[in-house]
């Protein structure tokens, strides 16, 4: 990616309940603000371009048409969290999922031009994540950890099986994001090669 806008979901999600608002809606419209802000920070490398500034690009390293903007996606598990859903491998929390996720890929298609790509990204957010949930508590908004999740799972959740957590970063959620995600799995102890060989298969199975 050339750039990359996250979006807070759970401040989104929180904003239209506290509004009486559609979700789903609200989450297509702040989708939009997002593809003028990324085609706006295009028009910036494009001067930028102009003025030999970017000399990888200028090599052929790079190419402006061929990279994407995309629209990164923290605070999901938190939004979700916040309307009572059950973060685990259920109908409801995968219903979630598609209401908030679907709205911006299908934002993403309708601007596509030859000049410009956009795609998802549920991004690692490692230091997004913190700031993320020190600002919404400090705004008064409902904040259950310190760091937002990076997963379609809290991390803190012993209770889901290895399985599960595949099963959450498989295809059902995933196939909304052109722009991928990551999916961190450990182990507490070493399997036998038939084992390792069950859970790689499961994966591409599930398609994580």
């Amino acid at each position: 990616s050339k750039a990359v806008i996250t979006m807070n979901i759970n401040r989104i999600v929180q904003n239209a309940v506290r509004d009486f608002r559609n979700i789903s809606d609200v989450r297509r419209e702040e989708a939009e603000k997002n593809i003028k802000y990324l085609t706006a920070f295009n028009e910036l490398l494009k001067e930028e371009l102009r003025a030999g500034l970017l000399p990888v690009y200028d090599v052929g390293y790079i190419s402006l048409e061929k990279q994407y903007l995309t629209t990164g996606i923290n605070g999901f598990v938190e939004a979700a969290e916040f309307l009572g859903i059950d973060i685990s491998n259920n109908e409801e929390y995968y219903k979630f999922g598609k209401m908030i996720l679907e709205p911006i890929m299908e934002v993403n298609k309708a601007h596509k031009t030859e000049e410009l790509m956009f795609n998802t990204e549920f991004v690692p957010a490692e230091n997004l994540g913190v700031k993320h949930a020190t600002w919404d508590r400090l705004d008064g908004y409902q904040v259950e950890r310190d760091c937002y999740n990076s997963y379609f799972f809290k991390v803190e959740d012993e209770t889901l099986t290895i399985l599960d957590k595949m099963q959450l970063h498989g295809d059902r959620l995933t196939r909304f994001l052109d722009g991928g995600s990551a999916c961190h799995l450990y182990l507490d102890g070493h399997r036998t090669e038939a084992q390792y060989r069950m859970l790689l298969d499961y994966a591409a199975k599930v398609g994580c």
